[in-house]
């Protein structure tokens, strides 16, 4: 018989040339994943045209603290956000700046509370960031300059606000070619801003994607109330206080599907009813003070069944406070004051457990208050007036 004789060394280095290939492998494949990891955590700087145009932005304003005062009344943090935009860094690390993360665009600008003096003049660089879709210069001061038409060519623009910074003048028609605009807040101080009925008519037109829609004390006396007959049904806040709005309001508004939030108030000239029949709505928060109603409150408040927030002080109401009144168990404010409410109190009212905040002042309630309201006035967090 013939045996074959392996020598054990041979077994031996073949074996250990498997374990080092082995372990080679693995330390190549453990390269690999780190410079894949440190590659995808050091992206590349955002472009350099973006940068030249946000530093010369930069050089068009001074800071001041005085002019965002009202951010820290309301506990918003006001600072320069400017101060940490720095040439030869990465802008996308920059205050208020975002970035998409593939691409390292400018898709966000947030500079609200940003102590900015100045202007936008036509030719501002802030042009030169066509990627933008988010863009916030609220609460600085742009010195009772007009609102440039160029804003109007920011054609991804999901969210402009303009708000409290001392802006003037007409609002241009260019700003109605924001047709991917979410929410639009043009609010001030003061009536500086005017919307005019054509400008009006085309917002209603373009702006179908629009869930919110801020225009306090932004004048708007020359508009036809139709004109917004077809506003977005997308629409979720609507605030128009103090735009010397006149005639009567089509109840289309309240009928709108998605609508929380209405504000109405300081329009003197301003009338309006409730639908009266298939109308139900998820309203949240109405206020509808200092407008003109002149009757007894309309039977359709009693279908707001998610109200928490009801204010129509002085809309020349009379008659006495119905009982359905009860029936919006989720109120939390009330505010009923200077009318002409006459009568009792209605038992009802004690049904509102959750009232916190109830004014009845400057009205003609007569006789003795029920006494199931004396045991909803023993909440210790409901203020009555």
């Amino acid at each position: 018989m013939t045996v074959i004789y392996v020598p054990l060394i041979s077994s031996r280095i073949m074996m250990r040339s498997l374990i080092l290939l082995s372990q080679l492998f693995f330390y190549l494949l453990l390269l690999l994943y780190s410079q894949l990891a440190s590659s995808s955590s050091s992206a590349p700087f955002c472009s350099q045209d973006q940068s030249i145009a946000l530093l010369q932005f930069k050089q068009l304003f001074s800071f001041s603290n005085d002019v965002s005062f009202n951010c820290d009344e309301v506990d918003l943090h006001s600072y320069p956000k400017m101060e940490s935009w720095k040439e030869g860094t990465d802008c996308c690390s920059w205050d208020g700046v975002t970035c998409d993360r593939m691409k390292r665009d400018v898709i966000g600008l947030d500079l609200s509370c940003s102590w900015l003096c100045g202007t936008i003049p036509f030719n501002s660089s802030l042009f030169l960031l066509p990627h933008l879709q988010w863009l916030n210069l609220a609460s600085n001061n742009f010195s009772y300059s007009s609102i440039s038409s160029r804003f109007g060519q920011f054609a991804r623009l999901k969210h402009l606000d303009l708000s409290h910074s001392m802006f003037s003048g007409k609002v241009p028609l260019e700003i109605s070619h924001l047709s991917q605009l979410a929410s639009l807040d043009l609010s001030d101080y003061n009536s500086y801003l005017k919307l005019e009925a054509s400008v009006v008519k085309r917002l209603v037109q373009n702006l179908t994607k629009l869930r919110e829609l801020h225009l306090e004390n932004v004048e708007m006396s020359s508009i036809s109330l139709s004109s917004l007959m077809n506003l977005s049904s997308a629409l979720t806040s609507i605030t128009l206080n103090n735009c010397l709005l006149r005639g009567k309001l089509p109840d289309h508004i309240f009928r709108l599907p998605n609508l929380r939030e209405l504000i109405l108030t300081d329009n003197p000239e301003l009338t309006w009813s409730f639908p009266m029949v298939n109308w139900s709505t998820p309203l949240r928060y109405l206020d509808v003070s200092r407008t003109i109603y002149s009757g007894e409150l309309p039977k359709s408040i009693g279908k707001m069944k998610f109200m928490q927030h009801l204010f129509m002080s002085e809309c020349k109401f009379n008659g006495s406070i119905p009982a359905w009144l009860g029936n919006l168990t989720q109120l939390i404010d009330l505010d009923l004051s200077i009318n002409n409410f006459s009568g009792e109190m209605p038992s009802s009212i004690s049904n509102l457990f959750v009232l916190s905040y109830f004014d009845l002042r400057s009205n003609n309630i007569q006789g003795k208050i029920h006494k199931h309201f004396w045991l909803l006035t023993c909440s210790p967090q409901l203020e009555i007036f």
